[in-house]
């Protein structure tokens, strides 16, 4: 009885054995397999989507924080698309970075205030050029400045990175894209991953965004 004991543990032990070698044989082919099939991957955007909701705003507060980093922080994380609404835009050093996002393939959408649009541009000149003209005749970057009249201002200060299909990254708050508002006025920004929040930032970019009596800047 012993003996045949034995035997069986021996045979369970090739099995196992043989069992273990197919599954690391196999591993990349099984993993992959779950990766392409729709219910793993709609479950992994479940997943996504419930971890943004539990995500509470990041608040942060200027001069205690420089605002510009994690401006540029949020910024270069952009994927397909950056829609954004900003009064004052004078910080060359965040021109850069959306030069260098749009080289590698996603729109930038940039709607500006008509007044503060047209003050930067009448200081502008070749030693020192309005963020407008670092990024002039830049592919995938397109700009559009409010018409009417100019006491009705675009005052938002706002962006949504890679906003579609209820996710994405909005940026909110007080700080224009100067050097001054971002390192040393008192301005605060919050990061928001909330649904209905991102939905509507969207709704009115878009609203914005087509005016008839929008300048097309390019």
């Amino acid at each position: 009885m012993f003996g045949m004991f034995r035997g069986g543990l021996k045979s369970f032990a090739l099995l196992a054995g043989a069992a273990l070698i197919l599954a690391l044989l196999f591993h990349d082919a099984i993993a992959q397999a779950f990766r392409n099939d729709p219910v793993f991957q709609q479950s992994g955007r479940l997943i996504a989507q419930g971890q943004q909701l539990l995500r509470p705003p990041m608040m942060h507060f200027a001069p205690d924080e420089n605002l510009e980093r994690l401006d540029i922080e949020q910024l270069r994380k952009t994927r397909a698309r950056a829609d954004i609404s900003m009064y004052a835009f004078t910080d060359r050093e965040l021109a850069q970075v959306l030069k260098q996002l749009a080289a590698e393939g996603p729109i930038i959408r940039i709607y500006r205030d008509q007044e503060q649009f047209q003050s930067e541009q009448a200081h502008s000149h070749r030693g020192h050029p309005s963020t407008t003209d670092l990024l002039r005749g830049v592919a995938n970057i397109h700009i559009r400045v409010k018409g009417g009249l100019a006491k009705d201002l675009m005052h938002q200060k706002d962006y949504c990175i890679d906003c579609a299909n209820h996710a994405g990254t909005l940026r909110e708050g007080s700080a224009n894209w100067s050097i001054g508002a971002e390192r040393f006025q008192d301005n605060a920004l919050w990061f928001t991953s909330q649904p209905k929040e991102l939905d509507a930032f969207e709704r009115k970019f878009d609203e914005m965004w087509n005016r008839p009596s929008n300048r097309i800047v390019q």
